[in-house]
């Protein structure tokens, strides 16, 4: 044992972050951008619908691709999504209506369909209930 550490004095090289500024597209660029994307094939309308997933909910990429069919849920006249956040966290949101079609769009073209049971009814009716001001 040596009563002090020989490589204490030496340096290794500095670590350093460079933060560049995140580019932000314009409206008009970004429905460009949507609008360039056909929406004939399958891989379309999952491209379309990704993007749309990005920009509407201001999710992160991870949170996107962890969403499942009943991740989208009708609320009243409108939809909500479900995003799986870091750590686990959940958190459900109010979701655009273009964001909602093209979400529908792709699940559609893709044969993707929520599993239901008579569960889902009760489920259905207690959410319907709780979204109008009921109390469990």
């Amino acid at each position: 044992m040596l009563p002090t550490n020989p490589a204490a004095a030496v340096r290794g090289p500095k670590h350093v972050v460079k933060t560049d500024k995140t580019p932000v597209l314009e409206g008009a660029e970004w429905r460009k951008l949507l609008e360039s994307i056909p929406g004939t094939t399958l891989r379309d309308l999952r491209d379309r619908a990704l993007i749309a997933t990005l920009t509407y909910s201001l999710a992160r990429i991870t949170a996107a691709l962890k969403m499942k069919v009943e991740d989208l849920r009708p609320r009243g006249a409108g939809w909500t999504i479900r995003l799986h956040e870091k750590g686990g966290n959940q958190h459900c949101m109010p979701c655009h209506h273009a964001l909602a079609e093209a979400l529908r769009a792709y699940s559609d073209a893709a044969g993707i369909a929520a599993e239901i049971g008579c569960r889902t009814f009760r489920a259905t009716g207690i959410t319907a209930y709780v979204a109008n001001g009921g109390a469990l």
